[in-house]
């Protein structure tokens, strides 16, 4: 009988140790490095009329404890431009990069783009959706 207490308590102390030792090591992980934050995910330019109007900044703020710096920004398609600087981002500072959509395909889109960092939820995916009328002139 005493054995099993003395290895009942024995197990209760590993488990503490071990969930205790989980979080402290998250909170601290999540406490030493860049998080990328972005003022919205989504963007839809709804009917575009002007090729300008398929321009987009995509502003964004390092609200981790670290430097911020993107690696790399993946798009679904060719059609999908991105333009980022490769500065690195102080904690609590913002930049923006822009996204340009070439209207040559014509009717509504929906496009993906992928933000590469060494934050720690990246990948971040944002979208860009809307539509180019059939009828319309690009340059």
């Amino acid at each position: 009988m005493a054995k099993q207490l003395k290895f009942s308590i024995y197990i209760v102390i590993v488990l503490f140790v071990a969930i205790t030792s989980r979080y402290i090591y998250f909170n601290i992980k999540e406490s030493i490095n860049s998080v990328i934050t972005f003022e919205t995910l989504n963007h839809n330019f709804d009917t575009i009329i002007k090729p300008e109007q398929a321009e987009l900044y995509f502003r964004y703020k390092n609200t981790g404890n670290k430097f911020l710096e993107i690696y790399d920004i993946q798009t679904t398609c060719g059609c999908t431009i991105p333009f980022w600087n490769t500065r690195r981002i102080q904690p609590k500072e913002e930049d923006s990069f822009l996204v340009k959509y070439h209207t040559q395909n014509k009717g509504n889109f929906v496009k993906e783009i992928m933000v590469y960092s060494n934050a720690l939820n990246s990948p971040t995916r944002l979208k860009i959706s809307g539509y180019v009328p059939y009828g319309y002139k690009t340059e």
